[in-house]
């Protein structure tokens, strides 16, 4: 074990300071990425199989760091004492991390308590294999271990974690017995589900005391700590919305929050990496469904065979469907859609009457997100001119939903939160409203876990995006390939691979300078989408 008068010797202390000031940005790199996928072991397994996965696992901080403190030791062994050797090698190590963190920003996690640990944890078990192994040894195994040892720990810390989320979600659900007067609203499926809980507690609101998640809080244990820390006394709606990666998990959510009203938006191949195939995917949004009692409510997707196929299946005996189709006989039946950049416009029919809504919010899917809080609503016994009202004042910035603002000299549309087939052909759709005169330029990392529709879907995409765009931007390797052919010469729009954090900060900056319209789908690097928040209505 290192022993403090082994530290104060100056040779060994300069290399413990070289050796945490590069460890912890390491770290810190690692569990950046961990934490986007959730501590997740079957998300982690999808990203190291993409081509943007096969780039990180042979990028410095996994390999190139023991190719080359290999390579270093090699040269100079035999001519410098050891320490010298670990020094240098620690020193250019530093230099490297250092131009790295300039160049492109330091990646690093959202400041929790599972996150402090685990960069805390994996910095003691480094200390103590080298502290084992002496550095002489131990350099080069944890330069190759790194990522191993990280893997590690998360996988340690989600062990207690199971016991930890049953626990909460027993206290969760016992609190809620407390307020037998709550209705508990649940809002799942592959897509929408954050905008239909926007739109439905904004609409309930006017006449009455809601709660809803905040942002995208739609896990088990998310929601159960919302719970425990939020006063219901008040309240007479929680509109909850649940995400699950696998099968029982939104079971495990509606067992805590026992929601009488049930809403699916949709089922589609987002997650389809995750889930394996549709049916997997459509097993686990019935979870919800066939948790709503025989006197509860039920709304979903007429539009959507995977939503209506086991309608009939389920306990609840009210149960209503929405659409654009009229083949398919929704009891709220959408017609004439008609978006603008200022807003949107559509009717509806809904029993023998029919009724025309009009709405701030951007994006012609989204009248199909505001169908089912309408539905809810009205099954609530609000008035129609009520939520009429509601809906021309319903927030345009609501978490998940498309924005627009200036910057600098560009217009920015920005649908970053997230990215899937229906709410990228309408961000396209804006785009496509703007004038033809202005350069319209679209940046897309692609969208993710679709399983063996990827390629399939891509290319579709792709040739949407010939229809519209000037410029393509793909910033992942992994989807490039797809988009490019989807998009081929016929309509001469220019595309171009940029995953270099520098180059595509600067491609990003010099359009903001120009008569530009920019369309961002799906998420950009952290400090790349602050630079252009930086320029909002500049």
């Amino acid at each position: 074990m290192i022993t403090l008068s082994y530290l104060l010797q100056p040779h060994i202390f300069a290399l413990f300071f070289l050796w945490i000031i590069t460890v912890i940005p390491a770290y810190l790199r690692f569990v950046y990425t961990i934490q986007l996928k959730e501590y997740r072991a079957d998300r982690l397994t999808d990203f190291f199989k993409t081509a943007q996965g096969h780039t990180f696992l042979l990028s410095y901080d996994v390999t190139g760091r023991l190719i080359f403190g290999l390579a270093v030791y090699t040269l100079l062994h035999g001519s410098l004492h050891p320490h010298a050797i670990y020094t240098i090698i620690l020193v250019i190590d530093a230099v490297i991390l250092f131009r790295k963190t300039y160049l492109s920003g330091l990646p690093r996690p959202a400041i929790t308590k599972k996150a402090f640990f685990v960069v805390i944890a994996a910095v003691l078990l480094e200390e103590l294999i080298i502290s084992t192994l002496h550095i002489h040894e131990g350099f080069f195994i944890i330069a190759m271990s790194r990522l191993l040892i990280v893997l590690l720990v998360t996988v340690i810390f989600n062990i207690p974690t199971v016991a930890v989320k049953k626990m909460y979600t027993h206290m969760a659900s016992r609190k809620l017995t407390r307020y037998p007067h709550l209705v508990v609203i649940g809002v799942t499926g592959s897509y929408g589900k954050s905008s239909v809980k926007e739109f439905l507690a904004h609409i309930l609101s006017q006449s009455n005391s809601v709660i809803k998640t905040p942002q995208n809080t739609n896990t088990e244990i998310g929601i159960a700590k919302f719970i425990l820390a939020t006063d219901f006394a008040a309240a007479k709606y929680f509109v909850c919305e649940m995400g699950a990666y696998r099968v029982g998990e939104i079971g495990t959510i509606s067992r805590m929050v026992k929601p009488t009203i049930g809403i699916l938006t949709a089922i589609s191949e987002q997650h389809l990496a995750l889930f394996g195939s549709l049916k997997q995917t459509q097993r686990t949004k019935y979870e919800l469904l066939r948790s709503i009692p025989g006197n509860g409510y039920v709304v979903t997707n007429s539009d959507n065979t995977y939503c209506t196929e086991f309608l009939h299946t389920l306990s609840a005996k009210s149960i209503e469907t929405f659409g654009l189709d009229k083949e398919y006989a929704p009891d709220f039946l959408i017609t004439e859609v008609h978006a603008s950049l200022k807003g949107m416009r559509f009717q509806y029919s809904y029993g023998d009457k029919k009724w025309t809504i009009q709405t701030p919010v951007i994006g012609a899917h989204h009248a199909t997100n505001i169908a089912p809080a309408i539905m809810v609503a009205r099954h609530e016994g609000m008035p129609m001119r009520d939520i009429i009202a509601a809906c021309e004042s319903l927030p345009t910035n609501a978490h998940g939903s498309l924005q627009i603002f200036d910057a600098n000299a560009a217009t920015i549309i920005d649908d970053h939160y997230n990215s899937n087939t229906t709410g990228f052909r309408s961000a396209l759709d804006v785009l496509a409203a703007h004038p033809s005169e202005r350069k319209r330029i679209v940046i897309t990392r692609g969208m993710m876990e679709l399983g063996d529709k990827t390629r399939e879907e891509h290319e579709r995409m792709g040739e949407e995006i010939a229809f519209t765009a000037d410029e393509l931007i793909v910033i992942s390797p992994d989807n490039y390939t797809a988009l490019k052919d989807g998009v081929g010469i016929k309509y001469r729009t220019q595309v171009q691979l940029i995953t270099e954090h520098d180059v595509l900060e600067k491609y990003v900056i010099d359009a903001l300078g120009s008569d530009a319209v920019i369309l961002i789908e799906n998420r950009l690097p952290d400090h790349i989408y602050a630079r252009i928040q930086e320029y909002k209505n500049k």
